[in-house]
């Protein structure tokens, strides 16, 4: 996936109060695209803001690169307080370790002065790989945030051992349970697979059930299985995987 957002094609301060919109067209209703569609029963995100471990201020020249690490892989939405001038871009790597390189990137063009930007897609990152180019001076990041997001939950289910290393993968296995527990149970926060592989959708449940005890997100995702059955004629490619559920 690439992004590109180019903020020099914002009208300036459209977002202010003050702001003079009887040029703009008035919205108008369209068609859904998705037929019926049921009420969700689930609620909403829980959100928490990390930063990162070293100061999030960075500047950089044209051509410079920077990393910038968290102190755990994240389910989150990145945002950026950026100053520069027009025309430069930011190239934005997320990655779950330290090896640029990328599954999605994003790129944002400077307007003159102050831009804020927060990707609008969910990414799995315990590191940002960031690259200025096009511009003669330097580009000031002056605040990087990742904005966690999960289903919320409490930590029921317990473990302990006198090995410490057992110990440290029973935590570790319930946060990526958790980073996995979005509006959904995702086979994981970085592949991010649609509702089809249902096989994998049973053993984050399982995991879910132990660890938090929120069956209202498997009872949600039961429902989906159901109408992408229903649409499908009832074949679904992952055949006795999916017979997992009955079992």
């Amino acid at each position: 996936m690439y992004l590109r957002f180019d903020a020099t094609s914002e009208p300036e301060a459209w977002r202010s109060a003050s702001f003079d919109d009887s040029a703009w067209n008035n919205a108008a209703p369209i068609d859904s695209i998705w037929g019926p569609l049921a009420a969700s029963e689930i609620p909403p995100r829980m959100e928490a803001i990390f930063r990162p471990l070293e100061e999030s201020a960075v500047t950089l020249s044209s051509g410079q690169a920077q990393a910038v690490r968290f102190d755990r892989v994240l389910s989150a939405y990145l945002g950026f307080k950026l100053r520069g001038a027009a025309g430069a871009v930011l190239f934005i790597q997320p990655n779950e370790l330290d090896r640029p390189g990328f599954n999605r990137m994003s790129a944002v063009v400077l307007r003159d002065g102050v831009t804020f930007y927060e990707l609008p897609f969910m990414d799995s990152l315990s590191t940002v790989n960031l690259t200025v180019t096009n511009t003669a001076a330097p580009v000031e990041i002056e605040d990087i945030r990742a904005c966690f997001v999960s289903y919320p939950v409490t930590y029921r289910g317990s473990f302990e051992s006198s090995d410490p290393e057992l110990n440290r993968i029973w935590q570790a296995s319930r946060w990526a349970t958790q980073m996995c527990m979005q509006t959904r149970h995702l086979d994981s926060p970085d592949h991010q697979e649609p509702i089809s592989d249902f096989g994998d959708y049973l053993i984050e449940a399982a995991e879910n059930d132990y660890a938090f005890g929120e069956r209202w997100l498997a009872r949600q995702d039961l429902r989906k299985f159901a109408g992408i059955l229903k649409n499908s004629g009832y074949l679904n490619f992952h055949t006795s995987y999916s017979l997992l559920w009955l079992q």
